[in-house]
């Protein structure tokens, strides 16, 4: 049985810890604190000489959640005051009469991602990857979702980097399925820039390694399907496609019947079908394309 100084160090040793856990918010990543903690953990019969630690520890921590506070304040006012302008703009047009798709704005897309497995490996880069997507198509991500997991599908929203028009969004979406389309047909053109190919081929070798997937950048759709002949498809979505897909999420979470889906609501929505060595099969729609992908137009 422990004597009664023994007991008594034993309780401050776990006062000093309950008040360390209750100054931790959650936020907290100050090395003090790991430290403080590691050391009451593991010369728990010098309790004594960590109060002051605590302490000092216990006084700044107020002010440092105020700084972060502060700052998070400072951006969502920043954030609002630009929402407020440019919605402003958009009903001054609208009430003037003026084609609000004309109007430059920053302009807003969907990203959602779908993978069968929560593998952390491919989950970072493929995050990346369309990170890095975005931005050699000139967009930036404006809200960070948490994922989904046990599977793993993650929502983002992208917005242009500067003002652009409805076609001109539009134009630079066109832009991305077609630098996918080459990348599955290891070609290159002079339109796609070094930095959009290089984007383009890690959002494909990040999906190398998963039989299944969906991708849905604004109205661009990637979908690939394992089977004796894992394939890829890519196409860009009508207005009235991504409508059903809204009301109709869990499809995104189907790679094996989303494209079936689309093509029953649409009763003409087959993609453009490549095999894994990147090379286009024999198929009908190749003229339903309006071009050839390897023509450079």
């Amino acid at each position: 049985m422990a004597n009664e100084d023994e007991l008594e160090r034993r309780i401050r040793r776990l006062e000093a810890l309950f008040s360390a856990m209750l100054m931790s918010d959650g936020d907290l990543s100050s090395k003090s604190y790991e430290r403080l903690i590691e050391r009451l953990l593991h010369r728990p019969k010098e309790p004594d000489m960590f109060y002051d630690e605590l302490y000092f520890l216990l006084r700044e921590n107020p002010f440092r959640t105020r700084d972060r506070m502060g700052e998070r304040m400072d951006a969502l006012s920043d954030s609002q005051t630009k929402l407020q302008g440019e919605l402003h703009n958009y009903l001054v047009a609208q009430s003037m009469g003026v084609d609000p798709n004309l109007i430059p704005l920053h302009r807003f897309v969907s990203v959602q991602v779908y993978l069968p497995k929560d593998d952390a490996e491919t989950v970072t880069k493929l995050s990346d990857a369309i990170r890095q997507l975005l931005d050699a198509f000139d967009f930036e991500i404006a809200d960070d979702f948490p994922p989904e997991l046990s599977s793993w599908f993650k929502k983002w929203f992208a917005k242009t980097k500067d003002v652009a028009t409805q076609p001109e969004v539009a134009d630079r979406l066109k832009k991305i399925e077609r630098a996918i389309e080459l990348k599955q047909l290891q070609e290159t053109q002079a339109s796609i820039d070094e930095k959009q190919a290089k984007a383009t081929r890690d959002i494909m070798a990040a999906l190398e390694n998963t039989p299944d997937a969906v991708c849905l950048v604004g109205s661009i759709l990637t979908v690939k399907i394992s089977g004796n002949t894992p394939r890829a498809y890519v196409r860009s979505l009508t207005p009235e496609e991504m409508i059903f897909l809204s009301n109709n999420q869990h499809l995104l979470k189907s790679p094996e019947t989303i494209l079936e889906a689309l093509a029953s609501n649409a009763q003409q929505c087959e993609p453009t079908t490549f095999d894994t060595t990147g090379l286009m099969n024999d198929d009908p729609l190749r003229p339903r394309l309006g071009h050839d992908p390897t023509d450079g137009g």
